[in-house]
């Protein structure tokens, strides 16, 4: 081996020595691909579990302390759910490498939401701590979340099922109708023709 080699391989050695584990680290996310949502439809002034729980894997080789948040990135229909409607419990996770963790999902819908459907995305997000030339290693993923807001159009516009609704809707008619003849005296009487005998 000569001489340019060896200096070569000596200087190699020093960076790989010197060089911050910081920067050999790897960060890395990992989450839920099916859509956080609630099962039902949704109500305005009511709070509401989101199903499944948010999946948050940690998949770099570094513990790693990850920030989640409320972002719409994604490209899906509807409006965007706004993030002061989602409460994540907890907000941030610090993870080993390969450690998992659930995270609560709540959503709370506020009086005077119109109907519709509405969308959104949760971000995790994590870095690692930078190193001597202050630049730090980052990833993030994001798993979508949906809901229906109840009074879409089309609809009668009411949390309840249909058939409550006619039923609701009927008695309300017929109340009305008994008010009205009352009102105006209406009286149904049912004549019976009179019995006729034999005429001679």
């Amino acid at each position: 081996m000569d001489c340019t080699a060896v200096a070569r391989l000596a200087l190699a050695l020093a960076a790989a020595i010197l060089l911050p584990a910081s920067a050999l680290a790897t960060v890395g996310v990992g989450v839920g691909t099916v859509p956080l949502t609630v099962a039902e439809r949704v109500v305005p002034g009511h709070t509401y579990r989101v199903r499944p729980d948010f999946y948050l894997v940690n998949t770099g080789d570094h513990t790693t302390t990850y920030r989640l948040r409320v972002e719409r990135l994604s490209a899906q229909d509807g409006s965007t759910l706004l993030p002061s409607w989602v409460a994540l419990a907890p907000i941030t996770r610090r993870l080993a490498p390969g450690e998992h963790a659930l995270v609560h999902v709540l959503l709370h819908l506020p009086r005077g939401v119109g109907g519709g459907s509405y969308a959104s995305d949760i971000v995790a997000s994590g870095a690692a701590g930078a190193g001597r030339n202050g630049v730090a290693v980052g990833a993030a993923a994001a798993t979508p979340i949906r809901i229906t807001v109840g009074g879409t159009r089309g609809s009668l516009g009411w949390p309840w099922p249909l058939w409550v609704n006619l039923v609701a809707g009927g008695a309300l008619v017929l109340l009305t109708l008994a008010a009205v003849a009352r009102r105006v005296g209406l009286r149904v009487v049912v004549e019976r023709p009179a019995h006729r005998g034999p005429t001679a």
